[in-house]
């Protein structure tokens, strides 16, 4: 199961986390798995490329996780809109693919 956890400092979204394998299809032929990949890749882009901001990362390739983190609290205000959207669509996919994707929020102290 894949597991994507939405980063929350109050109100604010501040990162998400994706980790383990969807288990839907065999490695390489796991469309859940290749979806939620490239929204992260597509997420990252948007912040980072698009809009300038200084991310966090960490990729865990045997855990199959990354993990992205706005790192300035400046920035915050301009990130709502991409992690917005992506949180967005990770709950669509919850409903569509439910024993294969779980999403949960977690509050990170101010």
């Amino acid at each position: 199961m894949t597991t994507i956890t939405l980063m929350r400092r109050g109100k604010h979204l501040v990162g998400v986390s994706v980790e383990g394998h969807s288990g839907y299809a065999e490695a390489g032929h796991d469309v859940v798995c290749a979806a939620v990949s490239a929204a992260v890749q597509l997420l990252e882009c948007q912040l980072a490329d698009q809009l300038n901001i200084q991310l966090t990362t960490h990729v865990s390739e045997p855990d199959a996780a990354i993990k992205l983190g706005i790192k300035q609290a400046a920035d915050v205000d301009k990130a709502q809109p991409p992690l917005r959207a992506f949180a967005q669509v990770a709950r669509q996919w919850v409903t569509q693919y439910p024993s294969h994707l779980t999403v949960q929020e977690v509050t990170l102290d101010a």
